[in-house]
């Protein structure tokens, strides 16, 4: 969540500003607690991944080339980067080969955007929802990137996810910056009043995460607002369950906090933690990122929370903490930098040794810096 608009939201760890606000759902769905420990260990890829796929990414046009991965949305043939440093969506096959973009749709004209925040994923119809503040509108792509439909929207919305069903969206409220919630839209509906499924009172301004809050993985929907430690699970436009998760001293202290802003809050919580996001999870595990580099995994079953030290991927000499937000065919993704792969590849040119054997050797000799990243691809363990 890149420029994600956080400032609108901090919130206390020890004092939730939870409402329902749904007339049809009730305040009944089952929440545990978890305390997180902090071994001084790795958390090991295999031990979460089923399986991982490496594509590196055609650059030969300026099209096709990628300013920054804010989400990653999967299809069974394609892939959609969300590239908002480039102001578009561009998609690729799992080779790796560009296909389109959206640059052709920036514009003043209908069916154009002028700058676009955030895109989800619709398997069922084939489709992608991107959502744009200027104008304020959801415009529907099939996967060729071209316009099905433009709905203007009354709403401001900072990110989206959507299901079968429904469309969920991060909100600010533009009266009073203290506050912003989760709504639920009906897809055939978007213009019509939502649902408020979740509302936070409590922000200090001038504070941006880096990753998204609101994310898709398998048929749910998972939260976690930011300066909230409480993820909450979503289906059906309802909220059904919820993991507090509690780090100790280590998350940072609302109450001492409040009334610091932009900078003054960074620096005051430099070691400490205050956004969890970039959620992945399975019936059994979660693991998600937090604003520091730490990698967390929470056990379903157990309610045991772990922090470890980084993520660490046994398969490629990369390792890479960083979760991009993914939906989709495919949970969880990483980008390499072709820099570091060119880094790597000249540490054993210059020595003139021979790499050590792994399975993306033959895409490292091929990688020049100015390349894309190289995108690794992985379902975590159901």
């Amino acid at each position: 969540m890149n420029r994600l608009y956080i400032h609108k939201t901090f919130l206390s760890s020890l004092s939730v500003a939870l409402i329902l606000c749904s007339c049809n759902t009730p305040m009944n769905f089952p929440s545990s607690e978890v305390h997180v420990k902090f071994p001084n260990t790795e958390l090991e890829s295999s031990s979460v991944l089923s399986k991982q796929e490496f594509v590196k990414l055609e650059s030969s046009n300026q099209s096709a080339i990628i300013g920054g991965i804010n989400r990653l949305l999967c299809s069974d043939s394609l892939m959609f980067i969300v590239d908002k440093a480039n102001n578009k969506i561009a998609s690729f096959d799992y080779r790796g080969q560009f296909v389109a973009s959206t640059l052709s749709l920036i514009g003043h004209a209908r069916n154009e955007y002028v700058h676009l925040l955030d895109a989800a994923i619709d398997l069922q119809n084939k489709q992608i929802y991107v959502y744009c503040d200027i104008p304020s509108q959801v415009l529907i792509l099939d996967y060729d990137l071209r316009v099905k439909e433009s709905i203007k929207m009354n709403d401001l919305i900072l990110e989206i996810a959507v299901d079968s069903e429904y469309m969920y969206a991060l909100c600010p409220n533009l009266t009073d910056e203290t506050k912003y919630d989760i709504r639920c839209y009906k897809k055939d509906n978007l213009v019509g009043r939502p649902d408020i499924l979740i509302v936070q009172n409590r922000a200090i301004p001038k504070v941006e995460g880096w990753g998204k809050v609101l994310n898709k993985c398998g048929e749910y929907i998972f939260t976690c607002l930011p300066f909230d430690n409480t993820i909450y699970k979503i289906c059906c436009g309802k909220v059904i369950n919820s993991w507090h998760v509690d780090f100790g001293d280590r998350w940072f202290d609302y109450s001492e906090c409040k009334h610091l802003r932009g900078t003054g809050f960074l620096s005051a919580n430099e070691e400490k933690h205050w956004i969890i996001q970039n959620i992945v999870s399975s019936k059994k595990e979660m693991i998600f990122n937090t604003n520091q580099t730490n990698t967390f995994k929470i056990s379903i079953s157990t309610n045991e929370g772990t922090g470890f030290l980084r993520f660490r991927n046994k398969f490629i000499p990369f390792s890479n903490s960083w979760f991009i937000p993914t939906s989709g065919v495919y949970d969880v993704a990483f980008s390499i930098p072709s820099s570091q792969i060119v880094d790597y590849r000249d540490y054993y040119i210059r020595r003139n040794k021979t790499m050590p054997d792994n399975s993306i050797n033959s895409i490292i000799q091929t990688v020049s810096k100015e390349d894309n990243p190289l995108i690794v691809l992985g379902n975590i363990i159901k």
